[in-house]
């Protein structure tokens, strides 16, 4: 039986060393040209490792969302409009903004970010509980 069954590996035909060093590099933050040349593997094979790996970790933060704060801890909230103009959108119309609504712990930096559709009392309030 292979080492890889049963885990995200199975299906990958990368050999098992170049996944775990693909795994690392990607948790230092490298930028995906120097992964690629690390590993000496295609543009494309690096793309979907980390779109994967992304969606890894996001769906490990949905499902054990970070607490925050308590007695003697402080936390700092904020909100931000996040808009991105698209791309060959020269003539700058209108963007669909998105509200990010997060909160880190000023003495342990742990936080967390949310998407937002409304910013009054009543949707923000029991997110912040």
């Amino acid at each position: 039986m292979s080492i890889r069954k049963g885990s995200f590996f199975e299906r990958s035909g990368l050999l098992l060393y170049k996944l775990v060093d693909l795994i690392y590099y990607w948790s230092l933050e490298l930028p995906h040209v120097a992964i690629q040349y690390e590993l000496q593997v295609d543009e494309k094979t690096i793309t979907d490792w980390v779109n994967f790996l992304r969606e890894i970790c996001s769906s490990e933060l949905s499902r054990n969302p970070v607490r925050l704060g308590g007695p003697g801890y402080m936390v700092a909230v904020d909100e931000m409009l996040v808009a991105k103009r698209k791309p060959g959108n020269q003539q700058s119309r209108p963007v669909a903004a998105k509200w990010l609504f997060g909160a880190a712990d000023l003495g342990t930096s742990d936080f967390f970010k949310e998407i937002v559709t409304q910013r009054d009392n009543a949707h923000l309030e029991p997110i912040m509980r």
